[in-house]
């Protein structure tokens, strides 16, 4: 489109919502671009999800920006959440599922529905500050380490008051790792529990789970 624009108009309703073209709506307005579009009456914004739904045009940060510009609070909570912690939408869905112990399907479709509700809002902002606390370590905001911090983090027996206490002498120990549970077994074994004579639970890496200790 910087080369050579192309005309495709945009499909609006006759209040200027979009039907279909996000994407170059977008970008011409990124690049400043003359904006082509047709007016189709009488569609209201259930016809505008549908549509995008069949055409499957539409990501999953287009239903956030639709909402967030409909004015709904959830999802402006919602993209302040992504804007404030520079975490992906999809991300912050799979922390939200884990916290509220919502399978993440259902979830994903209140939220291209309009419907999504915070119900854990703070223990979900709780969980971003807790996660900056690992900011200085460069991967810490990639899927594979917050997928493992979630895991940690929402385990009964875990405090990130110690968590927090070790890692201002522990934080060279962070490292770069390959899976997932390989992060999970860093932050217990190299991290937490460092130093600790009494443990209160260990991480089976093979299995997948924290067990308590006698």
């Amino acid at each position: 489109m910087e080369e050579k624009q192309l005309v495709i108009p945009i499909l609006v309703n006759e209040r200027f919502e979009i039907i279909d073209g996000m994407h170059r709506y977008e970008s011409i307005k990124y690049l400043k671009l003359p904006l082509y579009y047709y007016i189709v009456q009488g569609y209201n914004i259930e016809d505008v999800k549908k549509a995008n739904l069949v055409s499957c045009n539409w990501n999953i940060d287009d239903y956030l920006n639709m909402f967030t510009k409909l004015g709904k609070s959830e999802y402006k909570k919602f993209k302040d959440i992504k804007d404030k912690y520079e975490i992906s939408t999809t991300q912050i869905l799979d922390v939200i599922s884990t916290i509220e112990r919502k399978p993440n399907k259902e979830l994903k479709f209140s939220f291209q529905d309009g419907t999504f509700q915070f119900n854990n809002y703070l223990e979900v902002i709780n969980f971003f500050d807790s996660l900056c606390d690992f900011k200085e370590f460069d991967h810490y905001r990639t899927r594979q380490f917050i997928k493992a911090f979630l895991k940690l983090y929402t385990y009964e027996e875990y405090s990130h008051k110690l968590m927090h206490e070790k890692l201002n002498r522990l934080f060279s120990k962070l490292k770069r790792q390959h899976t997932y549970s390989d992060y999970i077994s860093l932050l217990v074994t190299d991290i937490y529990h460092y130093g600790t004579a009494k443990q209160k639970f260990g991480y089976d890496s093979q299995n997948n789970y924290f067990y308590k200790q006698n």
